[in-house]
């Protein structure tokens, strides 16, 4: 009788036993969905974001060709010898950092960099920056060879042009200076665009979306 009575609660407890497992399998496969169509529309997205960012950056380089290079290339072209120093305390340099802030004023750059043909840095708005060697940076060698390089990245923190700032996400982008009847490549932009709040936006949208699906 005791040994009926144990069977009949085992049977008793079996379905729903069954039933609590395949509910927790539900609820950790719907998550499990959620999250994966969640990263890969943020992967789709943050890819659009890039490549429409490095064609700002693009845009805005053939700009800064048109004017500042077309104005400063004899000062920027003849640096090759000079020290880090030495460049910053040239008052070309000054003129020239005050003509690429008003180039950037309202706009969301946050950094921009001149690298000479051998790969110096001869002019940065982050000033510490000019003299130095990038002529082994991929970025530097892609745009050396006509190809533009662009990529997202986070800063814990970033020296922009208002100043230091914190917690930013930005497309940077390697843009070769063409210039002359035969197009040839004088130099390297590099070009820092600030894209924190579009980011923001997607990783919103996609914790919402994900939230909706598992409910």
């Amino acid at each position: 009788m005791v040994r009926k009575t144990q069977i009949n609660i085992i049977e008793h407890q079996q379905p729903l036993r069954l039933l609590r497992f395949f509910s927790i399998f539900s609820l950790v496969a719907f998550s499990i969905i959620a999250v994966v169509l969640g990263l890969f529309y943020r992967q789709i997205a943050v890819t659009e974001l890039i490549e429409l960012g490095e064609a700002k950056n693009v845009a805005l380089t053939q700009t800064f060709s048109n004017s500042l290079w077309a104005e400063f290339a004899p000062f920027l072209t003849s640096l090759s010898e000079l020290s880090g120093d030495e460049i910053r305390a040239h008052p070309e340099t000054e003129k020239l950092h005050q003509a690429v802030v008003e180039q950037t004023r309202g706009l969301t750059v946050l950094k921009v960099k001149i690298y000479d043909l051998e790969g110096k840095t001869i002019f940065s708005s982050e000033e510490s920056q000019i003299g130095d060697d990038k002529s082994e940076n991929d970025g530097f060698l892609s745009a050396l060879e006509g190809e533009v390089l662009s990529d997202l990245s986070h800063r814990d923190t970033f020296d922009a042009f208002e100043g230091e700032m914190s917690e930013r996400d930005v497309i940077f982008s390697y843009v070769p200076i063409i210039r002359g009847p035969d197009s040839q490549i004088e130099g390297v932009f590099e070009v820092y665009d600030d894209v924190t709040p579009l980011l923001k936006r997607i990783d919103m949208f996609c914790l919402k979306w994900k939230w909706n699906y598992r409910h």
